[in-house]
């Protein structure tokens, strides 16, 4: 079952957005996909934390706009297989993220969680390299 988790005030909600605003604003283009890693395990850790069904809902929603959004980044031509990869994990999140919510299973959250752990340290770390680099 999913468990409670604090919902944000409505003043740090608003210094929330207003901090990723300005993240936003001032992201290269690997900042940006960045953002939307963490934003998704927001989104995620709280759809599996709350008990609250429209949280729930609404955290599902945003994390499968996220999951799409990402999707949309990918460059299939220049990708490739790596491109055709990163769909097929993206497309298993968003069923495990579904399955999770329509069971109500927080194990289906969970792995969806751990799958995108992986693939955003990755990306990370590609970031990270890349500025030792310049």
């Amino acid at each position: 079952m999913f468990r409670a988790a604090a919902r944000p005030s409505g003043a740090s909600a608003q210094y929330g957005q207003i901090d990723l605003n300005a993240r936003i604003a001032s992201a290269s283009p690997h900042g940006l996909v960045s953002i939307l890693f963490e934003e998704l395990q927001r989104a995620m850790g709280m759809m599996r934390k709350s008990v609250h069904p429209h949280r729930r809902s609404e955290a599902l929603s945003r994390a499968l706009s996220i999951l799409q959004s990402l999707n949309d980044t990918l460059n299939f031509d220049a990708g490739g297989q790596i491109a055709e990869s990163l769909s097929a994990i993206y497309g298993e999140a968003r069923r495990l993220l579904l399955k999770g919510s329509r069971e109500q299973d927080v194990a289906a959250v969970a792995e969806a969680e751990a799958i995108i752990a992986e693939i955003a340290q990755s990306w990370t770390a590609m970031g990270e390299g890349a500025a030792v680099s310049s």
